[in-house]
């Protein structure tokens, strides 16, 4: 829009801002159009009517704003990555945490392999927790993760029975390549 504005050519700067204004809804006021200041007011007045998330492709049907320089959109885009790093990093703490299996030859034993190799999540520390018990008869794992549920986006996403029925899946997996291995190797 910066470009338009200063485009020496009149006629052709209002064609061009005619074709992109006609596309994109620009927040405008009788002075001309608005720059947005504080970007992150305005990021969480948007992110509030999804309820704490935009999802890829989501239509805003709010105007959008200006911003005076791509180097204070690309600040702010840096200093959200960074706090959705910090978020996922306690659910990598807490993964590195659980218990290995006894096993030797399990083929789930690689808990957040791919979460491990993401190195924007890993720097981060986390604060994430996991705690176990284990007897003759019963187990227990809990996995916390002090900053993964913001806003209750996890809750609503119903993260937790999606972690659950995966892990459900790969222990179905692991029993039955047990017990194939186990026949085999007292079939020989």
């Amino acid at each position: 829009m910066t470009k338009i504005l200063n485009d020496s050519d009149y006629d052709r700067a209002f064609l061009k801002a005619k074709n992109y204004l006609s596309r994109v809804p620009v927040s405008a006021n009788e002075y001309g159009f608005n720059y947005v200041q504080d970007l992150r007011a305005h990021h969480d007045r948007v992110k509030a009517k999804f309820g704490g998330r935009i999802k890829r492709g989501q239509r805003l049907g709010v105007p959008r704003m200006l911003v005076e320089s791509k180097q204070d959109l690309d600040a702010y885009i840096k200093e959200r990555q960074v706090a959705v790093g910090k978020s996922k990093a306690g659910w990598l703490r807490a993964l590195t945490m659980i218990p290995k299996p006894k096993r030797a030859n399990v083929a789930s034993g690689n808990f957040g392999a791919k979460l491990r190799d993401t190195m924007w999540v890993a720097r981060h520390g986390g604060q994430g927790i996991a705690t176990s018990a284990f007897s003759a008869t019963r187990g227990f794992v809990e996995i916390k993760n002090m900053l993964g549920n913001v806003n209750f986006i996890a809750d609503g996403a119903g993260t937790l029975a999606l972690a659950l029925g995966n892990r459900d899946k790969q222990m179905k997996a692991d029993l039955v390549s047990y017990i194939n291995r186990t026949f085999k190797n007292k079939g020989a």
